[in-house]
């Protein structure tokens, strides 16, 4: 099943027997569709495998709920991720083909995005920011003569009219 969604026959799960003892070092790759990722997940797990790739059916990456059984999603205890179509399609070429071959599966290195406190970028952005909007309070007030004579904002300011009525 490329799906996912039924029971791993033990033709397919690596060192499958009754001597397997928790989770291997292989992960499952499928297809989007047919059943939930939790079911997908829990299969998978039921197999023994470590985690789930799940192979979307177009290049956007389908965020993954749980639906109505968030019970069912507490239960999994394996890692499982989305990829576009293009990207999953060859990472299941290559594993196919170096499992046909006899040589090591392809190695993929996942780990959760934590965003820092401390991003350079942003701290940039939002000091640029606060400048230009005290920069903007501070000349949008030059004409109101609350600056000294002879300052820098004066001097930008645009020359004084006399209006006559």
């Amino acid at each position: 099943d490329s799906y996912g969604c039924e029971e791993y026959p033990a033709s397919v799960v690596p060192n499958a027997g009754p001597l397997q003892q928790g989770p291997s070092s292989f992960v499952a790759i499928v297809a989007r569709g047919v059943c939930t990722f939790v079911q997908k997940a829990q299969m998978a797990q039921k197999a023994g495998a470590s985690g789930v790739i799940v192979i979307s059916d177009t290049e956007a990456v389908q965020i993954m709920g749980a639906a109505n059984d968030t019970g069912a999603a507490d239960r999994v205890g394996i890692f499982v991720v989305g990829v576009g179509k293009t990207f999953g399609g060859r990472f299941r070429n290559a594993s196919l083909d170096a499992d046909a071959l006899g040589l090591e599966p392809p190695a993929m290195s996942i780990s959760p995005y934590a965003s820092s406190l401390l991003n350079i970028s942003e701290l940039f952005l939002i000091c640029l920011a606060t400048l230009l909007v005290a920069l903007g309070a501070f000349f949008s007030t030059a004409d109101v003569k609350v600056h000294e004579p002879g300052s820098f904002s004066t001097a930008l300011a645009p020359p004084e009219e006399e209006v006559l009525e």
